[in-house]
C-alpha cells in the first residue's frame, strides 16, 4: 500500500515539474514575441529586460522613446531603419555603444540620446549619406551641423566646435561632462538659447576672436546685443552682485542661469527689464535673489525647481508675474502650473505692500513677506510677456 501511494505521488510530482516545465516554455516564446511592440513598420516600445538587444529586419522607424529608460546597453540596428525620431533612447543610462546604419535617413534633434552617461560615441555605418561620425561626435555629411556629443565622451575635457559649423542640434551639446566649449566665427545662431544649459561642470564659454554674434565675458556667453545668453552652470561662483555684471549688459535671456551648481544669492542689476522663460530653474544651491525696480515682468517658472531658494525679492511694487503663458494652446494650459516658484518648496516672495507681488501671493496662496510702503520715488511699471527672443536666435 505504501509503495502504490509512494508511485502515485512520485508521478503527480512528475507531473507537476512537467506542467511547470511547459508553462516556463510558453511564458519564454510569449516574452520574446512581446520584447518589442511593432506596429506595421514601426518599432513603437521596447518591453525587454536590457542587454545587448538586435531590432528585427524590416523595421523602418524607431518611435518617441522606443528605448527610454531600459537597460540595453547595445542596439544592433537593421539596414532597413530609415528614422530615429525623438526621445528614442533617452534615459538608458548603460548604453554604450551605438552604430547608424547606413540606410537611416532622419534622426530627431530632440535628445534622441539625452541622458545616456555611458555613451562615449556615436558611430556610423560606411556609405550613410546623411550623416558622419568624426571622433565619435555625430554631424550631417556637410559637417555644418552637429548633431549629438556623446555625454559619456571626453568627462571633465574641454571641446572646439569645429570651423565650418553653422548649426546645432536641439539637444547637441547637453548634459556633457564638458568643462569649456569653444564657439566658431561659423556658428552664429543658437537653437533655443539653453544649447549649452544642462552642463554641470562647465566653467567657460569662449568665443571665437571678433566673432559677428557671440562674445565671452568672464566665461559667460552673450550676444553683440549686450544680452546674457548663458550663465555656465559649472562656475564656482556663489555671490553674483549687481556689480559682477558687465556695465553693458541689457538683457538676460530664457534659461541663462538654468542648473546652475554653485550660485546662492544673486542680485540682478538696475537697468534690465524683464526675468525671462525657466531663467533660474534647476538651479540646487540658489537661495536668494533680488530683482531691482527696473523689472517690469517676471515670466513663468523662472525661479522653478530650485530646493534651496528661499527668497526671491521683487522690488517693483507694479511688476507683471505670469499667471499663464498665453503663448501654448488653452488645452495645454489647464494641464500646466506656470508659477515663477513652481516646485521650490522653501520660496518666499518679497515685495512692498499692496504691490502686484503680494496681490500674486494671495491669488497663487504662495508665502509673502512684505517690505513695507513703497519708498518715494520707487513708482515702477507693468511689463508685458512679449515672448523675448535675444538676437542670435533671430
Amino acid at each position: 500500500m505504501e509503495r502504490k501511494t509512494g508511485r502515485k505521488l512520485f508521478a503527480l510530482l512528475i507531473s507537476i515539474l512537467l506542467a511547470c516545465g511547459l508553462c516556463l516554455t510558453a511564458y519564454a516564446e510569449d516574452a520574446g514575441e512581446s520584447e518589442f511592440t511593432i506596429k506595421g513598420k514601426t518599432l513603437v516600445k521596447y518591453n525587454g529586460w536590457g542587454g545587448e538587444v538586435t531590432v528585427p529586419d524590416g523595421i523602418e522607424v524607431l518611435d518617441e522613446w522606443a528605448f527610454s529608460n531600459s537597460c540595453v546597453t547595445k542596439v544592433n540596428l537593421p539596414e532597413t531603419l530609415r528614422e530615429i525620431k525623438d526621445y528614442c533612447f533617452f534615459g538608458c543610462e548603460y548604453l554604450s555603444e551605438m552604430t547608424l546604419p547606413a540606410s537611416l535617413v532622419r534622426l530627431g534633434d530632440m535628445q534622441a540620446f539625452a541622458y545616456t552617461p555611458q555613451l562615449e560615441a556615436i558611430n556610423v555605418a560606411e556609405g550613410n549619406p546623411f550623416f558622419v561620425s568624426v571622433d565619435g561626435v555625430l554631424f550631417n555629411t556637410a559637417r555644418t551641423k552637429l548633431l549629438y556629443y556623446p555625454e559619456g565622451r571626453d568627462q571633465g575635457g574641454e571641446y572646439a566646435i569645429p570651423e565650418g559649423v553653422t548649426a546645432l542640434g536641439g539637444s547637441a551639446l547637453q548634459h556633457t561632462g564638458l568643462t569649456a566649449i569653444d564657439i566658431p566665427s561659423t556658428l552664429v545662431k543658437l537653437y533655443n538659447g539653453n544649447d549649452f544649459s544642462d552642463n554641470f561642470q562647465l566653467k567657460e564659454i569662449r568665443v571665437a576672436e571678433n566673432h559677428p554674434t557671440f562674445r565671452s565675458v568672464n566665461g559667460m556667453l552673450f550676444d553683440r546685443s549686450g544680452t546674457l545668453i548663458c550663465y555656465p552652470a559649472g562656475l564656482e561662483k556663489e555671490t553674483l552682485g549687481a556689480g559682477d555684471f558687465p556695465a553693458e549688459m541689457k538683457a538676460i535671456a530664457p534659461y541663462a542661469f538654468q542648473f546652475a551648481q554653485h550660485l546662492k544669492t544673486v542680485e540682478i542689476p538696475d537697468g534690465i527689464d524683464s526675468i525671462e522663460w525657466m531663467c533660474f530653474t534647476f538651479s540646487p544651491s540658489l537661495e536668494s535673489v533680488t530683482l531691482p525696480a527696473s523689472v517690469a515682468s517676471v515670466s513663468g517658472y523662472a525661479f522653478a525647481d530650485c530646493p534651496s531658494l528661499e527668497k526671491v525679492t521683487i522690488l517693483n511694487p507694479k511688476a507683471s508675474i505670469m499667471l499663464d503663458n498665453e503663448k501654448f494652446s488653452a488645452d495645454y494650459r489647464k494641464t500646466m502650473d506656470f508659477n515663477i516658484i513652481n516646485d521650490s518648496p522653501k520660496a518666499v516672495l518679497y515685495g512692498y505692500e499692496n504691490s502686484t507681488t503680494q496681490d500674486y501671493a494671495a491669488k497663487r496662496n504662495d508665502r509673502f513677506v512684505s517690505l513695507g510702503a513703497a519708498p518715494e520715488g520707487i513708482v515702477g511699471t507693468a511689463g508685458t510677456f512679449s515672448s523675448f527672443v535675444p538676437a542670435c536666435q533671430q
